[in-house]
């Protein structure tokens, strides 16, 4: 799907989200309650913004069995 694009893929192995904060984690001060870490919900709105001006897609989702894939995708012009 997005071979041969830039990309810049983030994995790690915390506890993940709730599926139905994938799409609103994004928001500012926005965060995924009893998550046990502390934070002002602003890195993944930062990351969005960030994307969107430099004509990025950004996903994400969870891992199995636990964590998070953050994925920015450069798209060409």
């Amino acid at each position: 799907l997005w071979e041969g694009l830039p990309q810049l893929t983030v994995r790690d192995t915390g506890p993940g989200l709730p599926e139905a904060l994938l799409d609103k984690v994004t928001e500012r001060f926005r965060r995924a309650s009893g998550q046990g870490t502390t934070g002002s919900g602003l890195g993944l709105s930062i990351v969005s913004e960030l994307a969107q001006r430099q004509n990025a897609r950004l996903t994400l989702s969870n891992r199995t069995p636990h964590g998070l894939v953050v994925n920015v995708v450069w798209e060409q012009n």
